[in-house]
């Protein structure tokens, strides 16, 4: 036996590797190269691994981790931050998808309980795949970067709720009360553990743990709770994805938050491999080719109504029609919760072998199609961001936020696209010199801040002509960008130098090789987050070292007017 769970090991990690790389060199996130690993070797296809069961457990083990890293990162007061994001439009996406998805199982005439389940996982994106895809394109402060993730935190917080109700569905029929009552005991002794845990144990626990200084005990003690908490919900009759993830959330409320992330991270990415390769093998090339249509028609329905839902409900919160088509096409696949929803279902008996099937091989196919469908989002934003009109619900009447006409007074003003810390920055600072500006932002929280305190401030992109028109730009003295997305900033600089041949462009950019594209579109002057950084950095230290003021300030000039630390 030892032997044999050896030799499977073996074979998906020599599997892996080159399709892992191969996933790499198409820019895909490893998670296809695992998913593909799974059903290139799997018992329904080249059969090297023929019983999945005996990978199931350490595969369990790897999604316990992966749930507990998830946990962690989580914190009240991130949570707090999101706001309109995590609970406005999360919330709608969540809430109408699982309503849609179980309409739909009804109607293609599955049970009540098979149909719920099906609602429940295309509620679910892929955190994984979407995170691993912010992360490769620097996505994360763009706007549809922020509400992605925003909607992915909440949904991962919903299952916790949807594995407890889902509980309550997967019960045999006739003994309903009896067992209605277990379960809800279950939960409240869970409830009431888990407040003891947090509220008296854990911080000290942990402190004491570290005081050795021993990595080794830290790791152990850390793998050791999220297993544990796994088992122990297991145990209850509920869920070990759901004591993993608690688990994980209780951590991030200690002090020990990234330290426990950064130690588990060898194990989960190892672990992680497995679980994925597992949900790769679970794919039926044979049913899929008995039942082809109907996979084939489950898998555009998962994509384009889930993409319509996410998209409209970034919409109804007043985001412009591009950010809702790129929320939307990332968005659009079904994630890892899913797979641990449909197997629970599966094993408890509520879904029967036909429709556990159809969840998993359309599931499995939406992510492996997701880097595809998410490589065309931002093409398709830049073309849609010339669109004019931009909309928001308001006392029952759709209203646009681009005025008619042009305000006739503006001339020699500035225009400020971007209002965050950054732009409000520089709004004080020409408020000061009495210079007038309008702000264009795809935040409508931040125009209604702006217009309250009376100042002109339009919603949409700036790489909108149309927008860059209403606010002027024909008659603007400078334009100061300083939105975090490079693709938008890239796109702004560019319609606006076409505008308007005379106008100062000042931008900025994180990354020094983002400089070149800037000045090669047209910005007169671009602020390098990195350069600057180091910029400030060695002004101290020079200073520190005795360096005359005037020599420091005449070396930073120079290495500035170079436009890159590439000058030493």
């Amino acid at each position: 036996m030892g032997q044999t769970i050896l030799r499977d090991i073996l074979v998906i990690f020599a599997a892996a590797i080159p399709m892992v790389l191969l996933a790499h060199r198409l820019r895909f996130p490893s998670i296809v190269g695992f998913l593909a690993t799974g059903f290139l070797i799997g018992p329904y296809f080249l059969r090297f691994i023929p019983d999945v069961e005996r990978i199931r457990g350490m595969a369990e083990v790897g999604a316990a981790l992966l749930l507990f890293s998830i946990g962690l990162e989580f914190s009240f007061d991130r949570l707090r931050g999101w706001g309109r994001q995590l609970f406005g439009i999360g919330a709608l996406q969540v809430a109408l998808t699982t309503a849609v998805g179980t309409g739909a199982g009804l109607v293609f005439g599955w049970s009540f309980a098979e149909s719920l389940f099906l609602g429940c996982a295309i509620a679910l994106s892929s955190t994984a795949i979407v995170l691993a895809i912010l992360s490769h394109k620097r996505w994360f402060d763009a706007p549809a970067g922020r509400i992605a993730t925003g909607i992915l935190i909440l949904q991962d917080l919903a299952v916790i709720p949807m594995m407890v109700g889902l509980k309550f569905v997967a019960l045999p029929a006739g003994g309903e009360h009896g067992m209605v009552a277990t379960a809800a005991l279950k939960v409240a002794v869970l409830v009431a553990a888990l407040f003891v845990l947090y509220r008296w144990l854990l911080q000290p626990t942990l402190n004491y743990i570290a005081k050795p200084r021993s990595k080794e005990l830290f790791v152990v003690v850390v793998i050791g709770l999220a297993v544990g908490a796994s088992y122990a919900t297991e145990k209850l009759g509920l869920s070990f994805a759901l004591g993993a993830f608690l688990a994980g959330m209780l951590v991030s409320t200690t002090t020990y938050r990234f330290h426990a992330l950064s130690e588990i991270a060898p194990f989960r990415y190892c672990l992680n491999g497995l679980f994925f390769v597992s949900v790769g093998m679970m794919v039926n090339p044979a049913f899929v080719a008995d039942h082809g249509v109907g996979v084939f028609f489950l898998v555009l329905f998962i994509l384009a109504i889930k993409g319509l839902i996410v998209g409209g409900s970034i919409l109804v919160f007043g985001y412009p029609v591009s950010v809702a088509l790129i929320g939307a096409i990332m968005l659009a696949q079904v994630g890892e919760f899913s797979f641990i929803i449909t197997l629970f279902g599966w094993q408890s008996g509520a879904i029967g072998e036909e429709a556990y099937q159809y969840i998993v091989d359309a599931a499995a196919i939406t992510m492996l199609v997701a880097p595809f469908l998410v490589s065309v989002a931002p093409g398709l934003g830049e073309k849609l961001s010339s669109v004019t009109w931009r909309f928001k619900l308001l006392r029952g009447k759709w209203q646009s936020l681009v005025p008619d006409e042009v305000e006739p007074e503006l001339s020699g003003h500035a225009i400020i696209c971007g209002f965050g810390p950054l732009g409000m920055t520089v709004g004080k600072l020409l408020e000061k010199r009495g210079v007038p500006y309008v702000v264009l932002d795809l935040n409508p929280a931040t125009a209604r801040r702006v217009k309250q305190k009376g100042g002109r401030v339009y919603v949409g992109d700036g790489a909108s002509a149309s927008l860059l028109h209403h606010s002027g730009i024909e008659t603007a003295r400078l334009l100061a960008i300083a939105v975090p997305d490079q693709l938008n900033a890239l796109a702004i600089v560019a319609q606006a130098r076409r505008m308007n041949d005379d106008l100062y462009i000042i931008t900025r950019s994180r990354y020094r090789d983002q400089c070149p594209a800037l000045y090669d579109a047209g910005a007169d002057v671009v602020v390098c987050e990195e350069l600057e950084g180091g910029v400030e950095m060695g002004r101290y230290i020079l200073g520190e070292l005795g360096m005359p003021p005037e020599e420091i300030s005449a070396l930073f000039r120079e290495i500035r007017s170079f436009g890159s630390a590439d000058f030493f």
